[in-house]
């Protein structure tokens, strides 16, 4: 198996590489949350980031959550949970965001054209060819157990240079994101 999801060491890394002067980031936690707290810690201690969340128990204190969660941040990380991501209060999220000056870092090319400064994921294609490498290094030896679930090997940045403007930020190009973070190079 191949997770869908990037792991949280890579996504805190986009912060680092991308706004290097950040030191802390904010993450909202529903209780679908597939990411613990205790994971989250580790990594963005690892990170040399400092962690800020709110727990969400109901989807209408996702705004008060933020108003406590953004003055004391300088990103907010987004990882999928339908409590804080979609389709009716994304819209509402990014002008909140926008409007305290704090950038949102999230999993998919949907969240950058609605308002995210960057985001790391993979795309179809890349999943694809980490399957293929898989089953081809399978045949010669014919070894047909399959290897333990991993995160994806490729990965996609990207961003939003709109957001970027606006908010007064210099954000390398993707290529140079994409680079520093080492894009394919299985991490």
């Amino acid at each position: 198996a191949i997770y869908l999801d990037q792991p949280i060491s890579r996504h805190l890394q986009l912060v680092r590489v991308a706004q290097p002067r950040a030191r802390s980031v904010g993450v909202v936690l529903g209780p679908s949350q597939s990411v613990s707290q205790s994971e989250l810690t580790h990594a963005a201690s690892s990170s040399g980031l400092r962690l800020s969340t709110a727990a969400l128990s109901g989807g209408g204190d996702l705004f008060s959550s933020l108003q406590t969660l953004l003055p004391n941040v300088d990103a907010l990380l987004l990882f999928p949970d339908p409590l804080v991501v979609n389709r009716g209060s994304v819209q509402n999220l990014m002008l909140t965001t926008y409007r305290q000056r704090v950038p949102v870092v999230g999993y998919s090319q949907n969240l950058v054209d609605a308002g995210a400064l960057v985001a790391v994921y993979s795309t179809p294609q890349q999943i694809g060819q980490q399957v293929a490498e898989t089953i081809q290094r399978m045949l010669p030896a014919r070894h047909w157990e399959l290897p333990p679930p991993a995160y994806p090997k490729y990965f996609t940045i990207k961003t939003n240079s709109s957001v970027a403007r606006s908010l007064d930020i210099d954000v390398p190009s993707e290529a140079v994101l994409a680079q520093r973070m080492g894009a394919g190079a299985g991490l």
